[in-house]
């Protein structure tokens, strides 16, 4: 057994342990942008996630200063990109701002073990919702 069959193995037993701690946020992929400047999604659909709602500063890898509004971690493999939307059950909405994770050397499509999305505002200013 290789060490990437260990974490794999262990993010899904974390992902099974955390089931009850799990929230649902709606998900919409980004398809298109329409003649008129206007964003197109994709259908919703459920995705299941840890959400810590706690509000920090952060400098991202680009150097931008961002509040993060939440931390979600998906323990498992999504594909999220950065114009795609997440709503949180109480309608709040904020721009995804980093998408990362360990990269899983199995995965035929590139993904990582677990993601990690950042959502929240460029600038300090606090979001409204």
């Amino acid at each position: 057994m290789s060490l990437a069959d260990v974490v794999r193995r262990g993010v899904a037993v974390a992902d099974r342990v955390t089931d009850d701690l799990q929230a649902t946020l709606q998900y919409e992929r980004w398809i298109a942008q329409t003649t008129y400047g206007t964003p197109s999604f994709a259908p919703v659909a459920p995705i299941r996630a840890l959400i810590d709602r706690r509000q920090t500063t952060r400098r991202l890898h680009d150097g931008r200063e961002v509040v993060i509004e939440a931390t979600i971690v998906v323990p498992r493999t999504v594909s999220i990109g950065l114009k795609d939307r997440l709503t949180f059950a109480d309608g709040a909405r904020w721009p995804i701002l980093q998408v990362q994770g360990t990269v899983d050397p199995a995965n035929p499509t590139g993904g990582p073990y677990a993601t990690e999305i950042l959502v929240g505002n460029v600038g300090i200013e606090k979001a409204t919702v």
